[in-house]
Formats: structure tokens, sequence, C-alpha cells
């Protein structure tokens, strides 16, 4: 398999350069562990589907999986302390942890922990090969052969390549886009910048919890009853737990208002194209917020909705190529050591959500023992923090990677607090 890297790739490959750019998924097996079928599945399909032997050529914008076997051992964690500590602090290593960049290079890492009624699987990806639904399919892929389950190895496409899709956004969807730039760019000017102590610094933290029950219950009513989606809620919950975080703002003159990312499936949003794509296709768009004292959740989650309905409606996500092309090119004029602080000096995030329902393509509920699953994704120079959501059943795993240089320790427990403080007001209420 072999193509050519899209911009957001190459923007990928490029923000690696500065610190690993990574994402890490796992999932909770119930059952015992054996390390030589778990070892059996996993290169089994990466071959099966062709996906060893990468060589990346950034100059170019190619990429190339030359296929055959390959060796992909899977680390067993061992140490001090409970399984579910283990995993989180392998976890954060990941997303640390440098890929090399040579030819042949395998962008995978599995690492598996034993757990009291079962096992963890972990796979940490170069980020800039892959998008969380394709990891995900290629997850399940494993999960199924190691288990032995009827259909395992059949050939199940992956996502397909909006990119080769059919039917172009239409001119006046077009024109919408266009003329919505200035405004977006007003809002990232009138929005406040995070204090960063060390623009150099892009190291990750890593803070990981779950919500379900009746806390989760209450959140899914919530939506229904505000006719909000389920990331409008947490935009908004995002959005106001970072508030007191960044309550130097209030004092300022012009910067008064939040701004955070959030990431988009495009394959979601396009017509089905003409074959079976593994690779990344995500865009983007930002919702800024001046989060004002007194005001609801209700109405703070009403007026983010407004704004995410405006960039489905006008797929402003689709621009995200055309800025992050133009950001290359002028960040080229610029010295490497001086792009990270420019990047956040004028694209100014407080963070960035990306959420994922497994149970709209790996239904867990007629498994007798559910499988679970979460997943954590690297920051980087243009976003330090990162709220990844994963469903799965009636439940949903959350990790917050953070930029230590940016949010101190304690900021971001608050942050995690104030996040579940205010989904357990909403079981409160109901």
């Amino acid at each position: 398999m072999q193509g050519k890297l899209n911009i957001f790739q190459r923007s990928m490959l490029q923000w690696d350069e500065f610190h690993p750019y990574n994402a890490v998924h796992v999932v909770r097996f119930p059952g015992s562990f054996e390390r030589a079928r778990l070892q059996g599945a996993l290169e089994g399909v990466l071959q099966r589907r062709g996906l060893t032997g990468l060589t990346l050529d950034p100059r170019r914008g190619t990429y190339h999986y030359r296929g055959g076997p390959e060796a992909c051992p899977i680390q067993t964690l061992a140490g001090v302390g409970g399984a579910a500590d283990l995993v989180r602090d392998e976890v954060e290593r990941q997303l640390n942890l440098p890929f090399p960049r040579g030819g042949g290079l395998v962008p995978f890492r599995p690492f598996a922990a034993l757990e009291p009624e079962g096992f963890s699987f972990g796979l940490a990806y170069f980020h800039a090969v892959a998008d969380a639904e394709s990891v995900m399919l290629l997850l399940r892929e494993i999960a199924e052969t190691y288990l032995g389950e009827p259909g395992a190895g059949a050939e199940r496409p992956f996502p397909e390549d909006p990119e080769r899709a059919g039917g172009g956004p239409g001119l006046l969807r077009f024109a919408r886009r266009a003329a919505a730039w200035p405004a977006q760019a007003g809002n990232l000017r009138r929005s406040f910048r995070p204090p960063c102590r060390e623009p150099r610094d892009l190291r990750n933290r890593l803070r990981l919890f779950s919500v379900g029950g009746e806390t989760w219950q209450a959140a899914v009513r919530a939506c229904r009853q505000w006719s909000v989606t389920f990331n409008d809620l947490f935009l908004a919950l995002l959005l106001r737990a970072l508030s007191p975080v960044a309550a130097a703002r209030r004092q300022a003159p012009r910067r008064r208002s939040l701004s955070v990312g959030v990431i988009v499936n495009l394959r979601r949003h396009l017509p089905p194209a003409a074959g079976p794509d593994f690779g990344l296709r995500l865009g983007s768009f930002v919702v800024t917020h001046e989060v004002p004292e007194g005001l609801s959740l209700r109405d703070l989650a009403a007026d983010v909705s407004r704004q995410t309905r405006r960039a489905k409606r006008d797929r402003l996500y689709q621009a995200t190529p055309a800025k992050l092309a133009l950001v290359r090119l002028l960040m080229s004029f610029f010295p490497a050591e001086r792009r990270p602080g420019l990047i956040q000096k004028h694209h100014p995030l407080w963070g960035g959500i990306t959420n994922m329902n497994l149970n709209s393509v790996w239904n867990q509920s007629e498994r007798p023992q559910p499988i679970d699953y979460f997943r954590a994704v690297s920051t980087g120079p243009v976003s330090p923090l990162v709220l990844s959501l994963t469903t799965v059943g009636e439940h949903t795993n959350i990790s917050l990677t953070y930029r230590p240089a940016v949010f101190s320790e304690q900021a971001l427990a608050r942050v995690q607090e104030d996040l579940l403080d205010m989904l357990r007001s909403l079981e409160a209420a109901a």
C-alpha cells in the first residue's frame, strides 16, 4: 500500500520534529492472557492488512508499506502498584517516546498488563499514519482473531478515503466557508493566550477517569432535553472547567474569550469513496466563548451547539487543509526553535476535544463479557490539552492529556474535579 501524504499528515510530521506526536488505544479483555496467541493475532493482522515495512518520505510527501512478515513484539508490563497505574504510566510514557523515522518504520508499539479479571492490551502508534477509527478497526480485528470469534480475518474494509469521494462541497457551501474565515480569525484575536513557561517544552502528562451509571445517564438525558449533542455538552463542560484556570482574562483589555478545538472524522461527513483506506483523514474547527460568570451550563451548551451546527452545516472543518498549508508556509520563514511559540501565540487554543462512540462501530451489547476501551492523544504545539472521550456501552472513558509547561498538576486536578462536579450536578438535578 502506498500513496501521498495529506496536509494533516505532513503537519503532524512537522510537529513530531518538536516532540513525539503519538496516540495510544487500550483494549481491556476479560479472561486469561495468552501471550503467544495474542502475538500471533497481532502480527497476522498487520501482515494480512499490509501494514508492515513503512517508509515515509516527507520531502516527496509519500508513504509506502512494503508488506510481508515483520516482528512487532508485545511488551509485558511489570512493576509496583496496581495494574491501572501501570497502564496509565505506560500510556503516558508511550505518548512521550519517539518512533524512529528511518526506513522500514514499524509505526506500532504493543504492550500488555495483567489485571485482576483480565488484561489490558495497548497499541501506541505514530499518529501521522492513522486516525482513531482506522486504529480502532485494526484493534477490533486483532481482538476477534485472538478470541477466535466468527468472521475474524474476513476482508472487511477500513474506513474509506473522502479525498477520493465524489460530490464536491458546492459553490454555496464554499462561499459560506470562505466568508467564515474572517470571523474565525477575529475570534482567535479575541482569545486569551494560555500562559506557557517554556514554549519548547512539549512533554505530555496524563489523567484517566470514567463516567458511568446514573451520572452518565443524566448527561445523556440532558443532551436530549437541551437538544445538544454529547460532544456539545462536553465542549461546554471543558470551557466551564477551564474558565477558573484562565481567570486572569477577566482583567484583559481585549482578549477575554476562550477557544478550544474540535477534531472531526471526515469520513463521517462525506460521500463514500471508491475503496478502503487505512490512514488519517481528519479536520478541525474552533469554538470560542467568553464563558461569563453566572451563565448556566444549559445556556453555554446551547451557545456551543449553535457554533458546532454552523461548522457542520458549512463544513468548516474541510478548510483545515488550506489553513495547515498556510501555517506550514509561514513557519518555513522562521527557525525551528521559534515555531512552537509562534503557533501558540497566533492560534491561542486552551484545549481540544476528540470524541469516539465505540457503540456505533463495535457494539458490545451482545457480548457476554464486554470489552472495554480507552485512548489518549498527544498534545502538541497547537493545543496544550486534549480531552479524549470514548463511549463504550453505557459509560464514557475520558483521558486528559496536557502539557505541564502550560498546566500545573494542581490546575489539571481542578479541571478534572470541576468536570466531574458538573456532571454530578446534572444527576442531582434529574
